[in-house]
């Protein structure tokens, strides 16, 4: 893979088995990777912290050849709290916008204690923030769809909750 890449970074085309050329001349290739991430730190945009360290250790495992062709290497930081809480929201906002709760104009409104418990249970020091959409998809969509089954008028506002450590969804005021 990395003669294929090599090829790419060095000549700007590819050609395939059969023949075909494609030209990568006026294309950005981001490549990703975890060289450098030490004992499961996650990361995440923001300051960078150990930079060197993440370029000494991409630099140790490509050949010369390969890692001078690179045109720059750009190292994450660990992500914040405020970080993974700010994705929670994004997630959390996401289901609000779900067709079947949009076309009954129901709206959700989240505590903050929900947005909380969302990012503490969907965050990895290890993993990062991936784990967070199926901590919303468990605790968060799991407990709507209980209350969409019950009684729920269109127009309605439901109020997501944490209550005895779970999240719940009640009809507002109800």
């Amino acid at each position: 893979m990395f003669d294929l890449l090599l090829t790419v970074l060095d000549e700007g085309r590819l050609r395939d088995s059969r023949g075909r050329l494609t030209d990568f001349r006026s294309t950005v290739i981001v490549m990703t990777t975890n060289l450098g991430v030490r004992h499961g730190a996650s990361l995440g945009f923001g300051e960078t912290a150990g930079g060197d360290n993440v370029v000494h250790d991409i630099r140790q495992f490509f050949r010369p050849e390969f890692f001078n062709r690179i045109d720059r290497v750009v190292p994450f930081a660990p992500l914040s709290r405020t970080a993974i809480e700010a994705i929670a929201v994004q997630e959390l906002e996401a289901i609000a916008q779900r067709e079947g709760l949009v076309r009954r104009g129901v709206r959700l409104k989240f505590a903050p204690e929900v947005i909380a418990f969302v990012a503490d249970r969907g965050f990895s020091p290890k993993y990062g923030a991936r784990p967070l959409q199926r901590a919303v998809e468990q605790h968060v969509v799991a407990a709507v769809a209980r209350t969409m089954f019950g009684p729920v008028a269109d127009g309605a506002c439901l109020d997501v909750l944490l209550l005895d450590g779970a999240v719940v969804a009640k009809t507002a005021g109800g």
